[in-house]
């Protein structure tokens, strides 16, 4: 995959999709009622100080950019539409 930098203020990001209950049962997007959505974070634009790369970060499913990438689709959001990040075992 090709690298994309992100600049400024942005934080670009790539969904993860967590569509399957504690119980295993699968959901279906359309009955997900999450307002939020989860993603990876790839890039940082300079201006970014609250995350890195490899943390996961939680924001509002409307926020940012989709975009597709080296047929992966990637969201662009900006720091402040950053609710939090994800700390595993803490």
């Amino acid at each position: 995959m090709r690298v994309i930098d992100a600049v400024s203020d942005k934080v670009i990001c790539k969904p993860v999709k967590d569509n399957v209950s504690e119980g295993g049962i699968v959901i279906p997007d359309g009955a997900q009622q999450d307002p939020q959505d989860y993603a990876t974070v790839l890039s940082v634009g300079g201006d970014v100080t609250s995350c890195k790369p490899g943390q996961t970060i939680v924001f509002h499913q409307q926020a940012g950019q989709t975009m597709l990438h080296d047929r992966q689709l990637l969201r662009v959001v900006k720091e402040e539409e950053i609710y939090g990040i994800i700390k595993e075992g803490e």
